[in-house]
């Protein structure tokens, strides 16, 4: 069998409920699928749907069209995803554990990068800490 380099694409359900990459990985690859990509989730819950919604955002700034016809339903046109340079943002859940530490310690941590808007729930952060007694600033970088 010789492959075509293309997959077809079309509508697939499937249970994203141990890991919302699952869905971000098929959304990601969708627009270059021939027919596009329909994504249904059927399981129970959704980890982490700001992540998700971090991905749709990431391919609509690429000029993907991608729909969401219900809260667990994501349509995707097959079509170019456009070039350009794009600067990632940290993963905020990450930041936690080295936060939490500085707070219970009295210390001090920075976190490079940390973006002004996000759909990340780790942007949480900023007020929790605060509300806690902890002193947060931000910077510029020059």
């Amino acid at each position: 069998m010789i492959g075509t380099g293309a997959i077809e694409g079309g509508e697939i359900t499937i249970d994203a409920s141990s890991s919302s990459q699952f869905v971000s990985g098929l959304l990601l690859a969708a627009p270059r699928y021939t027919n596009g990509l329909t994504l249904h989730h059927a399981g129970e819950h959704l980890p982490s749907l700001p992540h998700i919604e971090m991905t749709i955002a990431c391919l609509r700034a690429r000029g993907v069209k991608v729909t969401q016809p219900n809260e667990l339903t994501w349509v995707v046109e097959p079509g170019v995803i456009s070039g350009g340079e794009v600067s990632i943002e940290p993963d905020l859940s990450n930041a936690g554990p080295f936060i939490a530490a500085a707070l219970v310690l009295g210390g001090t941590v920075t976190i490079k990068d940390w973006p002004e808007q996000t759909t990340q729930v780790g942007k949480h952060f900023v007020d929790l800490l605060t509300q806690m007694g902890a002193t947060v600033s931000r910077t510029t970088r020059t």
